[in-house]
């Protein structure tokens, strides 16, 4: 499912407490973050829009199933392995 304009935030797992990285998702549910170090983050997602239908458990650092990895690529840190993220356009493991 695609969520336009949805805020999503990386959280180091090592430190649920941190706000992490976040980016603000365009209108075709893509979105990009920059400047993220390698490491293991969980994936928040939060909307405004209440029809949005994210589970509530995706919202909170210490609840989100949602997990991503983020290695050092060759021009920049990219993702490069995105388990449990759902399987929907804008959800690639590019982050875009």
């Amino acid at each position: 499912k695609v969520l336009p304009e949805a805020e999503v935030y990386l959280i180091p797992r090592a430190n649920l407490e941190d706000k992490g990285f976040a980016a603000l998702g365009e209108k075709d549910g893509t979105f990009e973050i920059l400047e993220v170090k390698s490491g293991e983050y969980v994936v928040v997602i939060k909307s405004d829009d209440e029809k949005a239908g994210i589970p509530k458990a995706y919202t909170d650092p210490k609840t989100s199933p949602l997990n991503v990895k983020v290695k050092k690529g060759d021009r920049e840190d990219e993702v490069v392995d995105a388990d449990q993220l759902p399987d929907t356009p804008g959800n690639e493991a590019d982050g875009k």
